[in-house]
């Protein structure tokens, strides 16, 4: 697929870079095109993992792991918190991303995630 060429890149350099391998525990999500569904990547190449998560519908193809068409993690779970504390997380940070709201003081974002 296409998007293969978007990690091309890595691939050369971290070609054997399993995401069990990550120094940190590590888990990309990404959202099945077919079903809709969050898919949660713990284990592979991460090299096809990220691209995966990132493959936004529209602006970049999906990604066939395993048999499963994956886009942009955000399609089925924009903020995946809960998959985080399902995953044992004690902490979380969540970035702001997209536009910010003009009419939302920042305060109130960082209090409402």
């Amino acid at each position: 697929m296409q998007s293969r060429r978007f990690a091309r890149p890595a691939r050369t350099t971290h070609r054997h870079a399993g995401i069990e391998d990550a120094a940190l525990p590590l888990h990309v999500v990404a959202s099945d095109l077919v079903f809709g569904n969050e898919v949660l990547l713990s284990r592979g190449p991460a090299v096809d993992a990220v691209p995966a998560s990132a493959a936004i519908p529209g602006l970049f193809p999906p990604l066939d792991i395993e048999g499963h068409l994956l886009v942009d993690g955000g399609v089925a779970n924009d903020t995946p918190i809960s998959t985080a504390i399902r995953l044992g997380a004690t902490r979380i940070i969540v970035l702001p991303t997209g536009f910010a709201r003009r009419d939302v003081p920042m305060q109130a974002m960082v209090h409402s995630h």
